[in-house]
C-alpha cells in the first residue's frame, strides 16, 4: 500500500471511536432511545443509533480513497462497497429515529442490494446476470445483522472478526482492495466497541446494523466476482446465517411471526442460561473466527483442503447450535 491508502483505517477508527463522544447527548436530547420491553436482553434504557460513528468512519474512509480510485488499481470496488453500506446504513437511521413498515423496510432493503449489486457488477467488468444473486446476498444479511443485533458487543466483534478475515484473504490473493475494505470494516467496528461493552447503555441501533451487514455482503460478492472461493468468504458469517436460518426456520414451523422481536436465537437462549453479554459475543465471535480460520484453508482451491476446511466449519457449527439445545431455555 502507498502512504496516503495505508493510514485510512487509523482515520476510520479515530472517527468511529471518538464520534460517540458527541453522538451520545445528540441522541439523547432528540429522543433516540431504545425501551426495554419483555423480548430484549436488555433492562435499562439505552442510546441506539450510535452506530452512526461506525457510519461516519467508513465514509470518511471512502473521501480518502477518492483519490486512489480515480487512479485505477481497483480502488472503485472498494468505494462501491462502502456506498453500498452508507445507501443501507441511511435507511436504518430512519428506523432508528422515526421507525419504517416492514413491507416498505423490504423494499427498501432489496432495494439497496439492487443498487449495490449493479454498482460493483459495473466497476467490477462482470456481466449483468450476476445482479439478482448479488440484491439477494446484500439485502439478506442485512436481516441476519440486524436480527443477531441483540447484546452487548456481538455486533462489534462481528465486524471486527470479519473485516479481519477478509483482509486475510486479501493478503493471501495479493489482491490490496480486498485487503483495505476488511481492514476498514474491522477498524470502523472495532472503534465502536468500547463504548458498547465499557460503557455501556449504547447501541448500535438499525443503522449500525444495517451497515454491518450491507458491508459485509458488499465485499463478500466483490470478491466472489474476481475469483475468491466462495467457501472462505460465506465461513467467517456462517454462524449469523446458521443462528439466524434455524431460527426462523423453527419460528414458522411454529406458526410463529418471524419478524416480530423475539428470545428465539442461539445467542439469546445462551444469555438467558445465564452467561453475560460479553460471555456470549465472545462465543459468537469465537466461533465466527474458528470458522473464517477453517475457511482459509480453501483459497487455493485445492479440493482436499476444501473438504477439510467444509468439515471443520460443520464441525464448529454444529457445536454452537449444540450449545443452547431448545429444551433447556430458562425464563429471561
Amino acid at each position: 500500500m502507498t502512504a496516503p491508502t495505508w493510514v485510512i483505517p487509523f482515520a476510520v477508527l479515530l472517527v468511529s471511536s471518538g464520534l460517540p463522544i458527541v453522538l451520545h447527548p445528540l441522541l439523547r436530547q432528540l429522543g433516540v432511545i431504545d425501551v426495554p420491553n419483555d423480548r430484549s436482553s436488555h433492562t435499562d434504557l439505552a442510546i441506539r443509533g450510535v452506530g452512526i460513528a461506525p457510519m461516519a468512519g467508513l465514509a470518511f474512509g471512502g473521501l480518502l480513497l477518492a483519490g486512489p480510485a480515480a487512479s485505477g488499481g481497483g480502488w472503485a470496488v472498494l468505494l462501491a462497497c462502502i456506498a453500498t453500506a452508507l445507501m443501507a446504513a441511511g435507511i436504518g437511521l430512519i428506523e432508528d429515529v422515526r421507525g419504517i413498515r416492514t413491507p416498505i423496510r423490504v423494499v427498501l432493503q432489496l432495494g439497496v442490494g439492487l443498487v449495490g449489486a449493479t454498482a460493483i457488477l459495473a466497476v467490477t467488468g462482470v456481466a449483468f446476470v450476476w445482479i439478482p444473486l448479488g440484491a439477494l446476498a446484500i439485502a439478506t444479511y442485512i436481516n441476519a445483522s440486524n436480527f443477531m443485533d441483540g447484546i452487548d458487543a456481538i455486533s462489534g466483534m462481528h465486524g471486527t472478526v470479519v473485516g479481519g478475515v477478509y483482509a486475510t484473504i486479501g493478503v493471501m490473493i495479493g489482491n490490496e482492495w480486498l485487503v483495505m475494505g476488511g481492514a476498514v470494516l474491522a477498524v470502523a467496528f472495532l472503534g465502536f466497541l468500547p463504548w458498547n461493552v465499557l460503557r455501556g447503555h449504547m447501541f448500535l441501533g438499525d443503522v449500525g446494523s444495517y451497515l454491518l451487514g450491507a458491508m459485509i455482503a458488499a465485499l463478500a460478492f466483490a470478491a466472489f466476482l474476481i475469483g475468491v472461493n466462495p467457501i472462505a468468504l460465506v465461513a467467517p458469517v456462517s454462524l449469523y446465517l446458521t443462528d439466524t436460518g434455524i431460527t426462523i426456520f423453527r419460528r414458522m414451523r411454529r406458526g410463529e411471526p418471524w419478524l416480530e422481536a423475539h428470545r428465539s436465537h442461539i445467542y439469546q437462549r445462551l444469555t438467558d442460561r445465564g452467561l453475560s453479554h460479553l460471555q456470549v459475543a465472545s462465543i459468537v465471535a469465537g466461533g465466527s473466527l474458528a470458522a473464517g480460520a477453517a475457511g482459509l484453508l480453501s483459497v487455493n482451491g485445492s479440493p482436499a483442503m476444501m473438504a477439510v476446511s467444509i468439515a471443520s466449519i460443520a464441525f464448529i457449527l454444529l457445536a454452537y447450535v449444540r450449545s443452547a439445545p431448545t429444551g433447556q431455555r430458562l425464563a429471561a
